[in-house]
């Protein structure tokens, strides 16, 4: 009997569980105002500089992480020697400097002056660009997969830290492939693909979005940043990979900027984890302190630079795609155009020279 009772407090174990942890929570539901997201930068790089504007959807189920282009709003940037330069509206919400104006100098600090449709006016702190040095060396290993473990090319930086001073980085890369086709679609009534090569030198443009690649010199004033990872190539062809980098220098500001963004990617929801919040940059809204402002204006001093990474000294087979096989037979289809955008330029990408 006593046995049979054992049995049937395991079997209820748990459904106890269930119907006694239970307890309500009350849940705090994120801001339901709207709120103007500002992204901009200054460098030592020509221009024209970009500052987008947006700003996010009133909070509703399903809205999270939509945001609406603030277009009509007058944008200017300064510096602290009284230049000045008006940004015109070249698309809805992104504002462009001229070419051949306004350039950041190592040194100055700029600020930025944003006046909306409705006459909000907005100012960011301002911002010292600070140098930076160059990228020092550049490699790669290739690790192969393993759990855990992304296969593909590791490319590292070592950069060395001026002495004496307090300094913040920050790295981005952009990958230019060179197209053949710039057409490949199942275009009805046909069964196959329709294969159009490009009218003229194309590339397709992939970059890492989201991510935040961040040191300071806390812990090596003074010496070699080592082993800084830039970016891992897949393996997916033998061919070379062209990367094209940049080190930017950070104020301090921008630095925790991107820091606060950098862990709140690495949030994965654990019970533990710090709930999200919105991550104030340097705007303010000048007639309302209280008023959040998302997004930065930074300024940076940019060191570019480009490697090509050789995928042929592997000796395993590249995980590759299947090869697109134009038509063998018949005249030569019409060529298709390499439309500008986000993801695809016709333009010949900064220090590509082969």
């Amino acid at each position: 009997m006593i046995v049979f009772m054992n049995r049937i407090f395991l079997l209820l174990i748990p459904v106890l569980l269930l119907t006694t942890c239970v307890q309500k929570i009350g849940v705090e539901l994120p801001d339901a105002s709207e709120k103007l997201v500002v992204d901009g930068l200054i460098s030592t790089l020509p221009g024209p500089y970009t500052v987008k504007l947006t700003k996010t959807a009133k909070y509703t189920e399903g809205s999270e992480g939509t945001n609406f282009l603030v277009s009509g709003a007058r944008v200017s940037i300064t510096d602290d020697a009284g230049n000045r330069e008006d940004l015109i509206e070249e698309d809805l919400g992104i504002y462009k400097t001229q070419q051949g104006g306004l350039q950041g100098q190592a040194g100055r600090t700029y600020s930025l002056s944003i006046e909306t449709a409705e006459g909000k006016k907005y100012q960011s702190q301002p911002e010292l660009l600070k140098p930076t040095t160059g990228v020092e060396n550049i490699y790669y290993e290739f690790v192969e997969g393993a759990p855990g473990k992304e296969e593909g090319f590791y490319v590292y930086i070592d950069t060395k830290d001026p002495a004496a001073t307090e300094d913040y980085y920050r790295w981005s890369w952009v990958h230019y492939e060179p197209l053949v086709y710039c057409f490949n679609e199942m275009v009805p009534p046909s069964t196959t693909p329709t294969v159009l090569t490009c009218c003229t030198n194309c590339w397709e443009i992939r970059r890492c979005y989201g991510c935040v690649n961040i040191s300071s010199d806390k812990l090596v004033n003074g010496s070699m940043i080592s082993r800084q990872l830039l970016a891992i190539v897949p393996y997916t062809a033998r061919s070379k990979y062209f990367l094209y980098y940049e080190q930017q220098s950070l104020s301090r500001e921008g630095y925790k900027f991107w820091k606060s963004l950098e862990e709140q990617s690495k949030n994965v929801g654990g019970i533990f984890d710090k709930p999200p919040a919105s991550v104030r940059g340097n705007m303010s809204n000048v007639a309302d302190a209280d008023e959040i402002v998302l997004g930065y204006f930074g300024a940076s001093d940019i060191k570019p630079g480009a490697i090509r990474v050789d995928r042929s000294t592997v000796v395993k087979n590249p995980a590759s795609p299947p090869p697109i096989n134009p038509p063998s037979s018949g005249p030569p289809p019409p060529c298709y155009p390499c439309y500008e955008s986000s993801l695809r330029t016709g333009i010949t990408p900064p220090l590509w020279e082969e």
